[in-house]
């Protein structure tokens, strides 16, 4: 089974909700969002 689709996941997923992942992100000068991704 596919773990996105596990029940615990979905469960947790709903706890967090759009906001902490908004929080975990930065806009830049030009409102766009930056992914936090290490290039290195």
């Amino acid at each position: 089974m596919n773990r996105a689709r596990r029940e615990e996941t979905l469960q947790a997923l709903e706890r967090l909700g759009p906001t902490s992942v908004r929080a975990s992100l930065h806009a830049d000068a030009d409102g766009q969002f930056l992914l936090p991704i290490d290039g290195g």
